[in-house]
C-alpha cells in the first residue's frame, strides 16, 4: 500500500517526512508554501479541491495533523466501505495514529500499525475484533484468497437478497460472542490458522453441518467449496479455489454461452460451487475450442496430450471416447493429472448433450476419514514434550492418553 500524505501543520513536516521515507513511492502533497520543491513533494493550492479529484483515486491517506481537520476534509466524500481509501492522521508530533475510515477492507488498521512503527507512535485503532482479537471476518477471505458467500434463513428475506447487509449482520452476531460454530470441510491454506486463533465462542468442527445446529448456535461459518442450503441459520461462507475441473468437448460445442453455463449448472447441481474452481483442464486437442477460449479469460487451463492422459487410471473409460481423440478417458483424467500426485475425484464424469464434466481435489483435501497420531510422552512432563507433538495435541479433534 503506497500512501498520500497529506500534510496539514508545518510543525508535522518531520513525521510526515519519517512516513515518506517508509513508503519509498508515496507523496506529501500541502498546500504549505515551506513545502521542499524537490521531488517527493506536491504543492496544492487546495485540499477540498485535491480531494474531491483523488479521494476515490488513491488507494489511501495519511492526514499528519488534528483528527477534526482531517474529518471534516474527508467528509464529504466517504460513501461505502467496499470503496472508501484507508484514512489514517498522525498527530503533527507524531504520538498517535489513529485508524479513522476503511479499518478492514480498505487496510487502515493495517497501515496505521505500520505508520505507528515508523514514526513512534501509539496506534489507536477502534474497531471491535481488534480490540477483542477477533477474527475481521470481512477481510480474512482475502486473505486467504477464498471467495466469500452469505446465505440467511427464509425468516429474514431482505437478508437473503442483500449480500452486504447480511455479512455485516453476521460480523454484528460474531463480534457480539454469539455462538458460533465454525466447520472446515477442506485442509486448505489458512485452516491451521483458524484453529489456532479460534475465540471461545467459536465451536470447530472437522467436517460438515448437521441439521440440529440450528437449536444450538446462532451463526454459522463455513469453509468449503460445497454448497450448503437451507441450514436455518445465518451462514458465511468461505470458498477456497480447489476445484480442478476436467472437460471433454464435442468439435466446436455451443452455442459457447450455453455450454459454459451448463458445465456450471452442473457443478452446482452436484453441490459444488463454481467460485471454488481453480484450474480448467482438457485435452490439447480442444485448445481452440470457443468454449475453451471463453474459460481461458477467467481461469487458467491445462492441456494434455493423449498419451498423458491414458496413463491415468480412472473409474469410467470409454472406448468411443477413446475412438475419436486416442485415450479412453479427458474429463476425469485431465482433472487427476491437473489437481496434483494422488489427487482425489470428487466428482466422477458427468455427461451433457455436448461436453462431459468432472471435478478432482488434491490430495489431502478433503478427506473423508480421520488421522491418528502417536505423540510419545517422553519422561512424562508435558513440558517436554516436543514441538511437532504439541503441535499435533492443539490440533487434535480427540485426544486419548
Amino acid at each position: 500500500m503506497t500512501p498520500t500524505i497529506l500534510l496539514i501543520s508545518a510543525s508535522g513536516l518531520s513525521v510526515a517526512q519519517a512516513i515518506a521515507r517508509e513508503f519509498p513511492h508515496s507523496e506529501i502533497v500541502s498546500t504549505l508554501p515551506q513545502l521542499p520543491a524537490t521531488e517527493g513533494y506536491t504543492r496544492i493550492d487546495s485540499y477540498d479541491r485535491f480531494l474531491a479529484g483523488q479521494f476515490h483515486q488513491r488507494e489511501a491517506f495519511v492526514f499528519v495533523g488534528a483528527l477534526g481537520i482531517c474529518v471534516r476534509y474527508i467528509a464529504p466524500h466517504v460513501a461505502d466501505k467496499r470503496t472508501d481509501p484507508a484514512v489514517v492522521c498522525v498527530d503533527s508530533t507524531g504520538r498517535y495514529a489513529v485508524s479513522v475510515l476503511s479499518g478492514h477492507v480498505g487496510g487502515a488498521n493495517r497501515l496505521t500499525r505500520e505508520v505507528a512503527a515508523c514514526t513512534g507512535a501509539e496506534p489507536v485503532i477502534t474497531t471491535q475484533s481488534d480490540r477483542t482479537d477477533l477474527w475481521a471476518l470481512d477481510t480474512l477471505g482475502q486473505r486467504f484468497g477464498w471467495s466469500v458467500r452469505t446465505a440467511w434463513p427464509e425468516a429474514d428475506p431482505a437478508l437473503q437478497t442483500d449480500a452486504h447487509a447480511a455479512l455485516n449482520r453476521c460480523i454484528s452476531l460474531f463480534v457480539a460472542g454469539q455462538p458460533t460454530l465454525l466447520c472446515i470441510e477442506a485442509d486448505v491454506p489458512g485452516a491451521d490458522y483458524l484453529e489456532r486463533t479460534c475465540p471461545p465462542h467459536v465451536c470447530l468442527r472437522r467436517g460438515s453441518p448437521r441439521p440440529d445446529d440450528a437449536n444450538r448456535y446462532r451463526l454459522l461459518l463455513l469453509l468449503s467449496p460445497r454448497a450448503h442450503d437451507g441450514l436455518g441459520l445465518p451462514c458465511l461462507q468461505y470458498v477456497p479455489r480447489i476445484l480442478h475441473v476436467g472437460i471433454g468437448l464435442a468439435r466446436q460445442a455451443g452455442p459457447t454461452e450455453e455450454v459454459v453455463q451448463a458445465l456450471r449448472d452442473s457443478l452446482l447441481a452436484h453441490s459444488l460451487l463454481p467460485e471454488a474452481v481453480a484450474r480448467i483442464a482438457t485435452i490439447d486437442l480442444k485448445r481452440d475450442e470457443p468454449v475453451v477460449r471463453q474459460l481461458a479469460q477467467t481461469l487458467p487451463v491445462d492441456f494434455y496430450d493423449a498419451a498423458t492422459l491414458t496413463q491415468v487410471d480412472v473409474p469410467h473409460p470409454s472406448p468411443t471416447v477413446a475412438g475419436h481423440v486416442g485415450t479412453p478417458s479427458v474429463a476425469e483424467a485431465a482433472a487427476l493429472l491437473s489437481a496434483g500426485e494422488d489427487a482425489q475425484l470428487i466428482l466422477p464424469k458427468q455427461k451433457g448433450r455436448n461436453y462431459t464434466l468432472a471435478a478432482a481435489v488434491p490430495a489431502g483435501t478433503m478427506q473423508a476419514h480421520g488421522h491418528i497420531e502417536i505423540v510419545g510422552a517422553g519422561p512424562g512432563d508435558p513440558e517436554l514434550i516436543s514441538v511437532r507433538g504439541r503441535h499435533f495435541l492443539q490440533k487434535a479433534d480427540l485426544i486419548l492418553y
